[in-house]
C-alpha cells in the first residue's frame, strides 16, 4: 500500500471517528435534559420567528397530545387566536421542529401550539380586611375581619349601622383597599344595641384576610375578663393602621340617647373617630377583642365583644 493511500484511509478514519465523537457528545446532551436553544437563541432568534409565527410567547414545556401533557420536551409556541383581529395575513406555520447549531453540532426540537389571547395580568393587588373601607349612600364604617360565611364562603364584616335597616339583601355596598376599590353585596345586617353588624360578600373573586398593613394577621378570638382591665390594646381605625389606647373597662352596659340598650361592651380611652365604626380591637398579641360600635364622647370609645357578634352573624373568623 503506498504512502498516499495509507494517508487517505486514515484521514477517512479519523473522520469516522470524529463524527461518531460528535453523535455521541449531541446524545449525551439530550440524555441530560440539556437540550434547549442556547440564550443567543432566546435572545435574537425567538423574537423575530414569533412574528413570522403571529405568536407572542414561547416556553419549554411538555408537548400536549389529545389534550393530555406528555413527557416529550419540546417548544411550547403561544400563539394568537385565529379569530383574534390582531392576526396579521401572511404569517407562517410553526415547524413541526425547530433547529439551532452549537459550534459545529447541530440539534433539533420538536415544537407544539397553544392558541390563546394575549392577555397578560400583573398579580400585584390589595387585600381586603381588617382597617378598609365600607361606603354606602355618603356613610363610611371600617372593615373589622374577613369570616368565613357557611354558604357565602369568605365575606367582609362591618358594622351594620353603615346601613339603613330596610336595607334588603343583595344591595352593593363599595369597599376600598389602599385605593383599589371592590363591589360587595349585602349578605345580611343587624343593628340591635351591641349586635351591630354588617356582612358583605365580593361580587368578584378577590383575597379576602385578616391582615393589617397586609402583613400583620389578627386573630384569634379572645374575650377579656376583669383581669384585662389596664391592658394595652390597640384599635384598627379606617386608615388601616394601629392606634395604641389601653382597656377601661368590660362587661359594660349602658343606654343611649335613643333608649337603645347595649350589652357587654369594651371600653377604652377615646381614640376612634366617625368612619372607624366596625374597627377591631385587638391587643399586644394580636388577638381579636371585640369591634367597634361608638364612643362615649370624650370619655370612652365602646367595642362590642367579638365571639358575640361573630355568633350571633353566624360566622367564624377566617
Amino acid at each position: 500500500m503506498s504512502s498516499t493511500q495509507r494517508r487517505a484511509r486514515s484521514g477517512t478514519t479519523a473522520g469516522s471517528q470524529s463524527v461518531s465523537a460528535w453523535q455521541l457528545a449531541r446524545e449525551q446532551k439530550q440524555a441530560d435534559g440539556d437540550l434547549a436553544p442556547p440564550p443567543v437563541w432566546w435572545e435574537q432568534t425567538l423574537p423575530q420567528v414569533l412574528k413570522q409565527w403571529g405568536a407572542f410567547g414561547a416556553y419549554l414545556g411538555f408537548k400536549t397530545v389529545a389534550g393530555r401533557p406528555t413527557k416529550q420536551l419540546c417548544l411550547v409556541v403561544q400563539t394568537l387566536s385565529k379569530h383574534d383581529p390582531r392576526r396579521s395575513s401572511g404569517i407562517k406555520r410553526v415547524p413541526d421542529r425547530i433547529r439551532w447549531r452549537d459550534g459545529r453540532m447541530a440539534y433539533s426540537l420538536p415544537t407544539d401550539v397553544l392558541e390563546r389571547g394575549n392577555v397578560f395580568e400583573h398579580q400585584a393587588g390589595a387585600i381586603f380586611g381588617p382597617g378598609d373601607v365600607a361606603a354606602f349612600s355618603g356613610n363610611v364604617a371600617t372593615i373589622g375581619a374577613a369570616v368565613s360565611h357557611r354558604l357565602r364562603g369568605r365575606c367582609l364584616l362591618t358594622a351594620g349601622h353603615l346601613l339603613p335597616p330596610s336595607v334588603p339583601s343583595g344591595t352593593t355596598v363599595q369597599t376600598r383597599a389602599n385605593g383599589i376599590p371592590l363591589n360587595t353585596r349585602v349578605v345580611g345586617h343587624a343593628r340591635k344595641g351591641s349586635i351591630d353588624y354588617a356582612l358583605l360578600a365580593p361580587v368578584r373573586a378577590a383575597p379576602l384576610d385578616n391582615l393589617v398593613e397586609d402583613s400583620l394577621r389578627i386573630g384569634p378570638v379572645y374575650t377579656p375578663t376583669r383581669r384585662d382591665v389596664g391592658r394595652r390594646v390597640r384599635v384598627v381605625r379606617q386608615d388601616g393602621r394601629f392606634h395604641a389606647t389601653v382597656c377601661r373597662g368590660v362587661s359594660h352596659h349602658f343606654v343611649d340617647s335613643t333608649g337603645e340598650f347595649f350589652a357587654n361592651t369594651i371600653l377604652t380611652g377615646p381614640i376612634t373617630l366617625p368612619g372607624d365604626s366596625g374597627g377591631a380591637l385587638v391587643d399586644e398579641d394580636n388577638m381579636l377583642w371585640g369591634f367597634l360600635v361608638g364612643q362615649l364622647p370624650g370619655v370612652h370609645s365602646a367595642f362590642a365583644p367579638a365571639s358575640m357578634v361573630l355568633h350571633a352573624a353566624g360566622v367564624s373568623l377566617a
